[in-house]
């Protein structure tokens, strides 16, 4: 997935949001890179580092809503296992597959028991338009209807034996295409797993057994989805 961008509110979701003690706020990612925007003076207060894009191999720091505490926090956006002996980045941890995250040993135990919400206002995907992705078009998509989304991740803290340095950190849940995302990631065909209100609040409850969380990873209707070209004229898909 690529760049998106995210904000925190939209009405359907505001319930969720009065657990956070902030109104709203912007990120922006998908594949690989963030925005802050609207309310970036409160971010700021909060998070000095914070700026505008934000670039997943940068390792930033984005708002999350954990299953522990149930209020925005700040994580650094590529997934650390607590079990790692060292801080290793080699392995791309930023997105996990849906269909392998009960199996891999990185992901099948925070599955179960660390998961958050990651808010957004839309996300961005390269079209490839030849063969092997020299020319591309950005492209940016959102849900139709709402000024925001949330996303399905799980995070982690993972200790510095060292220095006892505390790093905490997320990663993204992506799922297969469906046939917008398809259409316009067609490289990979992958998507981030979107969370209507219902299967929002699903996703924080500690006690779903592993069958009910498997349930929520399915593939957002292409028809609740909007995209834009951002590199043609502007057209608008859905």
């Amino acid at each position: 997935m690529l760049p998106i961008r995210y904000r925190t509110t939209s009405p359907s979701y505001l319930s969720l949001f009065l657990l956070t003690k902030m109104k709203i706020f912007y990120l922006h990612r998908m594949c690989y890179g963030y925005n802050i925007g609207q309310v970036q003076k409160m971010i700021k207060e909060q998070l000095p580092e914070a700026g505008g894009d934000l670039h997943g191999f940068e390792r930033p720091k984005a708002p999350i809503i954990t299953m522990e505490f149930r209020k925005v926090e700040y994580y650094n956006w590529w997934l650390l296992p607590s079990w790692f002996e060292k801080e290793d980045y080699s392995f791309n941890l930023l997105n996990a597959r849906q269909e392998t995250i009960f199996e891999k040993p990185s992901f099948r135990n925070l599955i179960l028991s660390k998961r958050c919400l990651v808010p957004a206002t839309h996300y961005y995907e390269y079209q490839w338009r030849d063969s092997k992705g020299k020319v591309k078009n950005k492209h940016r998509i959102g849900v139709k209807g709402v000024p925001g989304f949330f996303m399905a991740g799980i995070y982690d803290s993972w200790n510095n034996p060292a220095t006892n340095e505390r790093i905490q950190s997320f990663s993204i849940i992506t799922t297969e295409a469906n046939e917008l995302c398809a259409e316009i990631h067609n490289s990979k065909k992958r998507m981030p797993v979107i969370l209507e209100e219902e299967k929002a609040r699903k996703w924080l409850n500690p006690q779903a057994s592993p069958e009910e969380v498997k349930n929520l990873l399915t593939q957002f209707d292409s028809s609740k989805m909007w995209a834009e070209n951002l590199d043609a004229s502007h057209d608008l898909f859905g």
